[in-house]
C-alpha cells in the first residue's frame, strides 16, 4: 500500500517545486526582488570571515542577454584579504563581470570584477610582432567570487556590459546575501 504513494509523493515534489530562476520585477523602484538566500551566518560578529560563492551560469538566450545561475558552492573561511592598491571602480571592460556588493538600503559596499567564464579570451603573439586575441565562446561554465564578510552586505548583483551597448551596464542576476 504505502508503495503506490512513493510515486504520486516524488512526482509532487518534483511539479510542486521549480527554481526560480527568471529576474522578478517589484514595484518598488523597478528593482528585481532577490532570487536565492545564499548563506545566513549566525555570528554577525565574525568579521574576519572570507567568503567564496561559486556559480555555475548558463546562457538561455544570446539575443536577450538571459542567463540561468545557480549557486554551486559556497565557503566560509577564516582569514582577511589584503587591501587592493588599485582603485576600487574597475575600468569596466567587455568579456567582465561586475559583482556589486550592496547594503540593505542599496549603498554598494563593494565591486568585484571577474572573467566571463562564457567568454575565454587567449592571446597569441600575431604576425607581425603584435599581440592577437581570439574569443571563444561557451554555452556555460563556472566563476568564483571571493570577498570580506561584511554583517552590512544584504544583496549581490552582478552585471556585465550589454553586447548591443557597450557603455551600458546589464544586471543578469541579484540574490540575497
Amino acid at each position: 500500500m504505502k508503495a503506490r504513494f512513493i510515486p504520486l509523493l516524488i512526482m509532487g515534489l518534483v511539479v510542486g517545486c521549480h527554481p526560480a530562476n527568471k529576474l522578478k520585477k517589484s514595484n518598488k523602484d523597478d528593482l528585481a526582488e532577490p532570487l536565492n538566500v545564499l548563506h545566513e551566518i549566525k555570528d554577525k560578529t565574525a568579521g574576519s570571515k572570507i567568503v567564496f560563492l561559486t556559480f555555475e551560469i548558463t546562457e538561455t538566450d544570446s539575443t536577450k542577454e538571459a542567463y540561468n545561475f545557480r549557486l554551486i558552492n559556497k565557503i566560509f573561511s577564516n582569514g582577511t584579504l589584503k587591501k587592493s592598491p588599485f582603485p576600487s571602480i574597475p575600468a569596466y571592460e567587455q568579456n567582465h563581470f561586475y559583482c556589486e556588493l550592496s547594503s540593505a538600503d542599496n549603498q554598494r559596499i563593494g565591486l568585484i570584477k571577474t572573467d566571463d567564464p562564457l567568454n575565454r579570451v587567449f592571446e597569441f603573439p600575431g604576425e607581425e610582432k603584435d599581440l592577437g586575441k581570439q574569443v571563444i565562446r561557451r554555452p556555460s561554465g563556472q566563476f568564483t567570487i571571493r570577498f570580506q564578510f561584511d554583517k552590512n552586505i544584504k544583496f549581490l548583483s552582478i552585471f556585465k556590459l550589454s553586447n548591443n551597448n557597450p557603455k551600458l551596464l546589464k544586471k543578469i542576476y541579484y540574490a540575497a546575501l
